[in-house]
């Protein structure tokens, strides 16, 4: 990036207001993860051209150096703008960022902005309602898979988790309720099959359970799978 970076200033020399030797100036910087010194060209050529590319490349430098919240900005007015995937999935990166981070506040507020911006973003809403997961956050996170059922009703992920968040509450019947409905499209899903009979266990309906044990045993025997098997009958 060294030799890139100084032909360009070479060039700018004689072209100072050349944009497309600023962008290839700036793509040199960023290449040396000198984002400071990108950020200023960057918000010149957004200026200039307010295109995806710019704005996308501006946004990663701020982040870089710890803007997160104008980041953020940049990123809904280049989607409001331009409705570019591209641009959606770098936004919801930010907020996954956060997180990773430590900043659970930063990253549900990025995420928050996202579904104001483009309510039906499910993507965006299994980030939050994971998110949700995680931090015990359990009613908000059963009604943000909610949400994603109603616009995708056969989106077995979402049913999962929420048969996982009614476990982590003991309420076994509902989580019950849940993965009878995810069998009902995939009866041979053998792991939805494996956390049913848990369920079934939690609910002391053992015979049940040991049928149902029995049944994943016949179609995968896998040592994990015959040694819960026979703990159970043992017990």
């Amino acid at each position: 990036f060294q030799p890139a970076e100084q032909a360009a200033r070479s060039a700018l020399l004689n072209a100072p207001s050349d944009n497309n030797t600023k962008s290839l100036l700036a793509d040199a910087l960023l290449g040396q993860t000198r984002f400071q010194e990108a950020e200023p060209l960057l918000r010149q050529l957004v200026k200039a051209k307010p295109v995806p590319f710019n704005q996308l490349r501006l946004a990663k430098a701020i982040t870089e150096i710890g803007q997160y919240q104008q980041a953020a900005e940049i990123y809904q007015t280049s989607f409001m703008s331009h409705n570019d995937a591209s641009i959606l999935t770098a936004w919801r990166s930010l907020g996954t960022r956060l997180r990773k981070a430590g900043d659970k506040q930063g990253a549900y507020q990025v995420w928050q902005l996202i579904l104001q911006t483009v309510p039906t973003d499910n993507a965006t809403l299994v980030l939050v309602a994971h998110a949700n997961q995680q931090d015990h956050l359990w009613q908000q996170g059963l009604d943000n898979y909610a949400q994603i059922l109603k616009t995708e009703p056969n989106n077995q992920t979402a049913k999962l988790e929420r048969a996982k968040i009614f476990i982590d509450q003991q309420d076994y019947p509902a989580a019950e309720t849940e993965l009878n409905a995810i069998l009902a499209q995939s009866p041979s899903d053998i792991d939805t099959q494996a956390i049913k009979a848990e369920v079934l266990l939690a609910m002391h309906k053992d015979a049940a359970a040991i049928q149902l044990l029995e049944n994943i045993v016949n179609t995968n025997p896998s040592p994990k799978k015959l040694n819960r098997l026979a703990t159970v009958l043992a017990d």
